[in-house]
């Protein structure tokens, strides 16, 4: 599937905290409460309640200053779908994730439950 779909349903993921966070150097796993699941191979950026990127990674590129680890036992407050572009999910304490559908070639992202695969 290329791009982020107009349909995509995020409600399951509210109220859910991240329980776990899995970096390598091809995929980000941000494990939430229920088996919830979003793996990234793309590019991402977190962003703080004034705007700022305060971390993130782009497709391709080792970071271990990625700032993952920021979203650790932050509960999910709502979300965003801009498509085809990006999702986002918006946490506690003002902080975001946005995940971009950056490829038309390679795997951007994968969500569970749902076997969503951008």
């Amino acid at each position: 599937m290329n791009g982020v779909p107009e349909d995509l349903d995020l409600s399951g993921f509210s109220g859910l905290a991240v329980n776990m966070v899995c970096i390598d150097e091809a995929q980000v796993q941000i494990h939430f409460e229920r088996d919830h699941f979003v793996g990234i191979e793309g590019a991402w950026e977190l962003i703080d309640s004034s705007g700022q990127v305060v971390g993130g990674r782009v497709r391709g590129q080792s970071n271990p200053e990625s700032k993952a680890e920021l979203l650790l036992g932050r509960r999910v407050l709502g979300n965003t779908v801009s498509p085809p572009d990006w999702f986002e999910l918006q946490f506690e304490d003002g902080i975001a994730l946005r995940v971009y559908d950056d490829s038309q070639q390679y795997e951007s992202f994968s969500i569970q439950p749902g076997h969503i695969f951008v």
